[in-house]
């Protein structure tokens, strides 16, 4: 057993070596173009721009967003590095802030009081596809004359009232990394929301090395030249083959993701609500109902990237882990918080500046969600992962 595998079909090996054969194996192909097609119908926004990683969408959001040298950057410090990363590359300085406890993710209350004059952006980190009240987020953000930028790596096919992860904001940014739950290899995605339009043309040159390339593209000009600063984050065209197959059949994906969610939430409620020294997290967020039923995406709904158990202790954590490992059931930790990181120390921050995020990475594990899991192995999982608490518990 994999603590994560992707699952391959015939069609994305199709799609693949039509890529191959067609002769057109760089960027802005048929299959870039079907893929941007298929997500902006999926989320329901006017622009979307495939990227060769959530990194570089992240990097390019942030540019667009006229960050710069002298601003500051709110994001959490329990995330990825590229989150930060995206804000130094500018000269800009990211600022960290703590996450809402029950979802990991920031909430207005938190962007409220770190506000200054100097800062440029928000940088919301939907952990595990699960948010807090992003809504009230982007409103803050709209007062204060911020960019809103929504850093939804972890968080394709998750719904906020009603409304797509990554829509909220001015940009978002997703990632379709072969951890994810639907993959390109490496890739990412940007997305300009309605208030984001204004920015097409300055992302178009941005990821075309700094010229109007897509505007020649598109037959709108006989030639393109460079127009103004800009990169390469164009993925071939061989990737979003994979991906477009992919996105094909990211709903039957979806549904199972969910019912294994469902299996774990059914298994470790019971433990929650009798108190015997651990909590499991991500469900509580969003509610999951008509988990096996092929219904519309409405109100909250996660993606099921992730489940993690969590536990009161650092030592009860590694015990579970041990006992997993004894079990040949894999289990992962998840990220070092920025904070406490060799180069959050650089910027000035202390080990205990975010007490919470220090202790939280101490104490969860997650467990394996994805789509190559039978119903025999998730149940393996489940009567491992609770025979491990109970050794945990009682050691």
């Amino acid at each position: 057993m994999k603590f994560h595998e992707i699952e391959i079909s015939a069609k994305e090996e199709q799609n693949i070596l039509e890529a191959l054969h067609s002769g057109h194996i760089t960027g802005r192909g048929k299959f870039t173009i079907a893929v941007e097609e298929k997500l902006k119908s999926k989320l329901k926004v006017p622009c979307v721009y495939m990227t060769t990683s959530g990194t570089h969408a992240l990097e390019m959001a942030v540019r667009l967003a006229g960050v710069k040298e002298g601003d500051e950057v709110l994001l959490p410090s329990y995330t990825f590095p590229s989150t930060a990363n995206a804000v130094l590359l500018t000269g800009a300085k990211p600022v960290l802030v703590p996450v809402e406890p029950d979802t990991l993710s920031i909430s207005s209350e938190i962007i409220s009081a770190y506000i200054t004059p100097s800062t440029k952006a928000v940088i919301a980190v939907h952990y595990a596809g699960v948010c807090h009240d992003i809504d009230k987020v982007a409103e803050v953000c709209e007062r204060s004359g911020i960019v809103l930028i929504e850093d939804a790596a972890q968080a394709y096919g998750s719904i906020y009232k009603g409304k797509a992860l990554g829509t909220f904001g001015t940009f978002g940014c997703l990632s379709f990394h072969g951890t994810k739950n639907d993959v390109s290899g490496e890739g990412g995605a940007l997305i300009l929301s309605e208030r984001g339009c204004s920015y097409q043309a300055q992302a178009e040159r941005l990821l075309e090395k700094g010229t109007d390339r897509m505007a020649f593209l598109r037959g709108d000009q006989a030639t393109y030249e460079w127009t103004g600063p800009g990169s390469s984050y164009v993925p071939s065209d061989i990737l979003m083959a994979l991906l477009s197959a992919q996105l094909d059949t990211f709903e039957d994906r979806l549904l199972k993701r969910r019912s294994i969610i469902k299996a774990y939430t059914h298994a470790f409620e019971p433990l929650c609500s009798s108190k015997v020294g651990m909590f499991t997290g991500f469900h509580r967020a969003f509610d999951a109902p008509s988990c096996t039923e092929k219904t519309p995406l409405l109100e909250s709904r996660s993606n099921g990237h992730i489940f993690y158990v969590c536990f009161e202790s650092p030592q009860a954590g590694m015990r579970f882990k041990r006992h997993m490992d004894w079990l040949n059931i894999p289990v992962r930790r998840h990220f070092v918080p920025l904070h406490i990181s060799e180069m959050g120390q650089k910027l000035g921050y202390g080990k205990m500046d975010f007490p919470f995020e220090s202790d939280i990475f101490e104490r969860l594990y997650r467990l394996p969600v994805h789509t190559r899991l039978s119903e025999e192995d998730v149940s393996q999982i489940i009567e491992a992962s609770l025979e491990s608490i109970q050794y945990a518990l009682e050691a």
